[in-house]
């Protein structure tokens, strides 16, 4: 199991905040995860607006780099999901 927590935050400083300590071999696919994700489902949010990473659930046999990844890319389309259920739309213009 590989996971991330992360949160939205419109009022705070552009682009991607570790908030919490994550091992040096998995933050860089966290970042590419995370950045091609947003770009694909709310591409001008990051120019603007500040995303936060606040959890990162490591498990010692089935992390991995690519598992990060995967769950970055993840993490972002349940935001989006979540989003349009609610009725909600981001402006992606």
């Amino acid at each position: 199991m590989s996971g991330l927590r992360i949160q939205f935050h419109d009022n705070q400083e552009a682009g991607i905040r570790w908030r919490v300590a994550c091992p040096e071999k998995y933050q860089a696919a966290i970042l590419q995860g995370l950045h091609e994700g947003m770009s694909g489902a709310f591409p001008q949010y990051l120019a603007s607006s500040g995303l936060w990473i606040t959890e990162v659930l490591i498990d010692d046999i089935s992390s991995s780099p690519d598992a990060f990844y995967r769950a970055a890319l993840l993490v972002v389309s349940q935001a989006k999901a979540l989003l349009e259920l609610s009725g909600r739309a981001y402006d992606t213009a």
